[in-house]
């Protein structure tokens, strides 16, 4: 694997652990 696809990867995982932190506060507000 080239680094630049590793970062890619790293990103999007990135991404995705950031919006399941933001739906989380969001659902404990909402409670």
């Amino acid at each position: 694997m080239r680094p630049e696809v590793i970062s890619e990867s790293n990103n999007k995982w990135t991404e995705r652990e950031e919006l399941r932190r933001v739906s989380n506060s969001r659902e404990e507000i909402a409670r």
